[in-house]
């Protein structure tokens, strides 16, 4: 099904980005599938401060930004773009690594008939050369659809997470969402491996989720689903797959919640780094950080917290609860409209908050290694700035319900 509208999450930079002239200032008031559209590029964001893969990305994006940046203001006064040498090198080989985790996004029109006829596994060298010899395969999926066609598929964290906000969007009343590769590639392969946890959508989210908690979703999903076949372990309950997959991630040396408290606080330490100790951007590093760590005691607490919001209707006490913790990102639609919310602890601070400030990391990041300069933005001797966004800035973002209002 086509949408007339689309959405779009940037990770690290926590930006939705929606077409059209939505007003987005109270979400109760939105149609089905406005309200459809913005819960998945949230469930985006939920996904990215809630587990340990998310952060894993953020932090590679960031770290990535930070170095480069380093080797720039140790490099002398002339700089050429883009950037060239072997700290760029080494930044982008990280990157390239990371590509078949991420993983296959779209197919061609019209993908909804394709099915899984074979599972390869074939290994990730760039990933042993970068990690000292860690072996982790990369999941290549055989598909055909019913004309005969073939294709192959990188099963990675994107069809995860594109999966997981699929199923909860579905549980808006009057939406239809769409039968599309990436959203159904989760299900596509459960259905090939282990056709139980595919046949519930409740057991399938749990699994998409608990796979997002190691650094290698689509591995690990791939292993956990294999593992429960093998041993024919059917649960009774969603939150059997995480106790079984946590377990499993474990035997293999991943400690779930340890690597996830880990990855929150070298990513604080990151943005604390990036943005250092300009009063300007204060209310900004706060912020972030803030979201991080409040997230990963969410998590902590409750280790079945997306499953929990999966099961709770939209607007009930579980997303509220998530809201009054880490709040809303920044959303702009289509007429450059910007809506925000912070979290409850920091609605003292929220006027000085200005997520703009995460996109300019992400135009600088483009203008050193691609030379592309920013657009609508200024230098000025605090840094970079959206014209745009100084003459318009962003407003707040209201539901019932919530005592973020």
């Amino acid at each position: 099904m086509s949408r007339i509208q689309f959405g779009t999450y940037w990770p690290a930079y926590w930006r939705i980005r929606i077409t059209g002239c939505v007003n987005l200032s109270r979400l109760t008031d939105l149609k089905p599938e406005d309200l459809a559209l913005y819960v998945h590029e949230y469930t985006h964001f939920l996904q990215e401060i809630t587990s340990t893969s998310g952060l894993n990305f953020t932090w590679n994006i960031l770290d990535r930004f930070r170095q480069i940046l380093a080797a720039v203001q140790h490099g002398g006064d002339e700089i050429n773009l883009p950037l060239k040498g072997p700290t760029v090198d080494e930044q982008l080989n990280y990157f390239r690594a990371l590509r078949p985790v991420i993983g296959s996004r779209e197919l061609d029109h019209d993908n909804g008939t394709y099915t899984v006829r074979s599972v390869t596994l074939p290994p990730n060298r760039l990933i042993e050369e970068l990690t000292d010899g860690h072996k982790i395969p990369e999941v290549h999926l055989a598909l055909e659809n019913r004309e005969g066609r073939q294709r192959e598929y990188i099963f990675g964290s994107d069809a995860i997470q594109e999966s997981m906000a699929q199923l909860l969007e579905q549980r808006i009343d009057g939406h239809h969402a769409t039968g599309q590769f990436p959203y159904i590639a989760a299900k596509r392969l459960a259905e090939y491996l282990c056709p139980a946890v595919a046949g519930k959508s409740e057991f399938l989210f749990a699994a998409c989720d608990a796979a997002l908690m190691s650094p290698y979703p689509g591995w690990h999903f791939y292993q956990l689903l294999m593992e429960m076949e093998r041993t024919r372990a059917m649960p009774e309950r969603a939150e059997e797959i995480y106790r079984f997959a946590f377990a499993l991630f474990e035997r293999d040396h991943w400690m779930v919640l340890e690597s996830y408290e880990k990855a929150v606080e070298s990513l604080s330490h990151v943005v604390a780094e990036l943005f250092g100790d300009r009063p300007e951007f204060h209310p900004t590093k706060t912020w972030f950080i803030h979201v991080l760590r409040s997230a990963f005691q969410l998590r902590r607490d409750n280790p079945y917290l997306m499953l929990d919001l999966y099961r709770d209707k939209i607007f009930g006490p579980a997303l509220n609860w998530v809201v009054e913790e880490v709040g809303f990102p920044e959303v702009m639609n289509g007429c450059n409209e910007r809506w925000f919310s912070a979290p409850l602890a920091l609605k003292g601070l929220e006027a000085g908050i200005e997520p703009i400030h995460l996109w300019a990391i992400w135009q600088i990041h483009d203008l050193l290694l691609q030379g592309i300069p920013p657009v609508n933005c200024l230098l000025s001797e605090t840094g970079l700035h959206n014209s745009f966004a100084r003459k318009q800035s962003w407003q707040k973002m209201n539901w019932s319900g919530s005592r973020c209002l």
